[in-house]
């Protein structure tokens, strides 16, 4: 049992998931920002 790589796979694991939510988070970010998505907006 190496309990090393068991340990190095769930840092792997909690690593994607914060990219995860960070990319979700600049997805949201630049469709708001975008100027298509605002334009329903500013009438």
């Amino acid at each position: 049992m190496e309990v090393g790589n068991e340990a190095n796979s769930v840092r792997i694991s909690r690593n994607g998931q914060i990219w995860s939510a960070k990319y979700e988070l600049l997805r949201f970010a630049s469709q708001i920002l975008s100027p298509t998505f605002n334009s329903p907006l500013d009438c």
